[in-house]
């Protein structure tokens, strides 16, 4: 359903920008992503097979990847600490916030999440981005809370019963339909200081590990994040120098 959403969106698109139609166009994003952007693109390819056009001229698609069993996941997150589990090397805030520390109470999360939650809680409460956003003027206003890591979203995962375990299928299919498939993922060992990652490519496919790198790798580490943009657009390899350039991303 989300695929089928998203690529009525991208027609229409297109069809009032249509100055788009025919360049280059890449699929990238993270986290769940990992299910959604395969699916969006595959039905793109199925869409441009069905109208023999390419207005929608997919080269590619980048996601971030995140599938470990959730037995293991549970196991982990009783013997975690009082640690950040989407970067557990970012540095903490340190603002003497009530909300912060109410978040803390419910969760093991640093006060670095905390602000980014705070301040997305306020802006999304805003009157003008609703109204942008179109929320139905019934429901104004709408309070909007941030999803818990592990308390709604759980609340989702078992009841969420049309979601494919896996999209492997998927990627078979697009690999030999020539889409240039990166998956990239964070890692937290620490080696030394000056190796900024690691990469492995294959026919059809590349992966990338962002050493340090939270849950959101452009957010923690965006100096990385954009020569990891950069080298999927252009095809290339991921440059060795690029790993020089990541200590001092903070």
């Amino acid at each position: 359903m989300a695929a089928e959403d998203s690529l009525e969106f991208l027609i229409n698109w297109f069809e009032r920008f249509p100055e788009y139609k025919g360049r280059d166009f890449y699929i990238t994003g993270e986290s769940y992503a990992g299910h959604y952007v395969p699916q969006l693109s595959q039905a793109v390819v199925w869409h441009n097979k069905a109208t023999k056009s390419q207005t929608i001229n997919l080269k590619g698609y980048m996601i971030h990847s995140s599938h470990a069993c959730n037995r293991y996941l549970d196991i982990a997150d009783q013997e975690v600490g009082h640690i950040d589990p989407y970067s557990a090397f970012t540095p903490p805030c340190t603002p003497n916030i009530s909300q912060s520390n109410q978040l803390l109470k419910r969760r093991r999360v640093s006060t670095h999440i905390a602000l980014t939650e705070k301040h997305s809680t306020a802006y999304f409460n805003l009157r003008e981005v609703q109204e942008a956003l179109h929320v139905p003027a019934e429901l104004a206003p709408s309070k909007w809370e941030t999803c818990k890591c592990f308390s709604c979203s759980n609340l989702i995962n078992e009841h969420w019963k049309d979601s494919p375990s896996s999209v492997l299928d998927v990627y078979k299919e697009l690999i030999q339909a020539g889409l240039r498939i990166w998956m990239f993922r964070y890692f937290k060992i620490l080696f030394c200081q000056f190796v900024g990652g690691w990469t492995q490519e294959y026919n059809g496919l590349t992966f990338v590990a962002v050493r340090g790198a939270g849950h959101e790798v452009p957010l923690h580490r965006p100096k990385l994040a954009l020569t990891l943009a950069k080298s999927f657009l252009a095809g290339s390899s991921m440059p060795a120098a690029a790993s020089l350039e990541l200590v001092s991303d903070s």
